[in-house]
């Protein structure tokens, strides 16, 4: 072929885009083709979908789908039209190209994204699908031959290695966890069971509770540094978490959710402070989440696509009454670490950071035991320490309960006036200026002899009202 020939063959070639949606008049001017480029987006899988009533981008490739922007589009084109001259420059001037409201064309996806069943877990690492049942745990399902949708952004970055050695030497996170239950195989079996409650992502009207993770020790001043915070954040490394400031957090604030989507697994309040209203969660717990963002349409995430939630504190939460113990499990954590013990002296590295590919195995494989553990017992209780006062507290307050606990015994002989009483204990507990009426009192006395069995007897005939104790003794 002679030079010329292969100059005229190369002339044509490079007129013939390389992208199907534009073509070159006979003048030479760009034709833009925005009907064939919208196909061309959905054949590489690009869709949106509707979250209330904003629309939204996502990308299907296979079984996984991206949440994506239109700055992410842009720049799939501008890699696509590279070299091609005129469209891309075209592109790059065209920003109305790359706006929601044309975007909004592309192909409405009515996405069922996959999630646990009743009797199994899902697990989702490079190297495939993990699932969890009651009897053990199997080999990963590679991604070409799951046939359901999961979110990109659940794809733990690890590939799942089953460890055969964990009877040999024990994962570092489960010596952490028998220090938190101070060696105690029962409170052990409980945390693991409500390991696996937390990843097990099945969630019903029937079997919706929270998590509430506080200290073993009650304290009217207490310290930080037990390993409750890392707890939880070993379970966000199995299962995507949102982490809210728990003392700043206020559940009835217009916009308390807005960070809460369809795709997070875990809302972790951490360090709610006292004086936190944990009734304000009923109905996300047992309902589902009220979402209200900025500029945008409010929608509900019901129960069945909600997360769950976990509360770590270092107080005990007022509320004792049924429908505070249907809507939660409460654990309580051995302080062996503290401000002057952290983990870190303990095993002389950062956890997860610190970790080798060996031991990141070890937790894996851990923690998918604890889901099949949970399968098959369901949540293990176990008692709290201390769990009397704790419940005193929980009806009362932790001043009155720890005031009450030394003078308890002057009660038992003569009776009390419920008034005198009152100033008593708000003079002892430097809160004189505190609203309580003789009335609470009185109910803050009866619920502390209910819980400790003790005979609360009224003494209504004589003035001033007011009681004395039999002491369960």
């Amino acid at each position: 072929m002679s030079k010329n020939v292969k100059s005229i063959v190369s002339d044509a070639f490079s007129k013939v885009p390389k992208v199907p949606f534009y073509s070159i008049s006979e003048k030479g001017r760009l034709i833009f083709q925005s009907g064939i480029f919208i196909k061309y987006l959905e054949n590489y899988g690009y869709r949106t979908i509707k979250v209330g009533g904003t629309i939204e981008l996502v990308q299907i490739k296979g079984c996984i789908v991206s949440k994506i922007t239109p700055s992410d589009i842009k720049q799939f084109i501008k890699i696509q039209t590279d070299g091609e001259g005129e469209i891309h420059k075209y592109i790059l001037d065209r920003t109305a190209l790359f706006n929601i409201n044309f975007l909004d064309a592309l192909e409405r996806a009515n996405l069922k994204m996959h999630r646990d069943t009743a009797i199994s877990s899902y697990h989702y690492f490079k190297n495939g699908v993990v699932e969890v049942t009651k009897d053990g745990i199997k080999t990963p399902i590679p991604y070409n031959q799951f046939k359901r949708l999961i979110w990109e952004e659940h794809i733990i970055q690890r590939d799942f290695e089953p460890s055969t050695d964990i009877a040999n030497k024990i994962p570092v996170f489960l010596d952490f966890l028998n220090k938190l239950t101070n060696n105690q195989p029962e409170r052990l079996k409980s945390l693991c069971t409500v390991i696996g409650y937390c990843l097990h992502d099945y969630r019903t009207t029937a079997n919706a509770k929270s998590i509430i993770i506080n200290d073993e020790i009650v304290s009217d001043q207490p310290e930080g540094g037990s390993g409750k915070s890392l707890l939880v954040i070993a379970m966000g490394k199995i299962r995507k978490m949102l982490e809210i400031d728990g003392k700043k957090f206020d559940p009835k604030h217009e916009f308390a959710w807005q960070n809460v989507n369809e795709s997070i697994r875990i809302v972790n309040i951490d360090d709610a402070a006292r004086g936190f209203q944990f009734e304000n969660l009923f109905s996300a717990i047992t309902q589902g989440f009220a979402i209200n963002r900025k500029n945008k349409e409010q929608y509900f995430l019901p129960i069945e696509d909600a997360p769950l939630l976990i509360l770590t504190t270092n107080v005990i939460l007022k509320g004792c009454s049924g429908s505070f113990i249907r809507r939660q499990y409460s654990i309580d954590i051995h302080q062996y670490f503290n401000a002057n013990l952290t983990p870190r002296d303990e095993y002389k590295h950062d956890f997860f950071s610190g970790w080798n590919k060996r031991e990141w195995a070890k937790f894996d494989m851990f923690m998918m035991q604890c889901i099949s553990m949970y399968l098959k017992y369901g949540v293990i209780t176990c008692p709290e320490s201390d769990n009397k006062k704790k419940d005193a507290i929980r009806a009362t307050s932790i001043t009155f309960v720890e005031w009450f606990e030394e003078i308890v015994n002057d009660y038992e002989i003569d009776s009390t006036p419920t008034n005198a009483a009152r100033l008593q204990y708000l003079d002892a507990s430097g809160q004189r200026n505190l609203k309580l009426s003789d009335k609470r009192f009185s109910s803050w006395v009866q619920s502390y002899c209910k819980i400790y069995g003790h005979k609360y007897i009224k003494c209504d005939t004589q003035r001033p009202r007011g009681f004395r104790i039999e002491l369960n003794k």
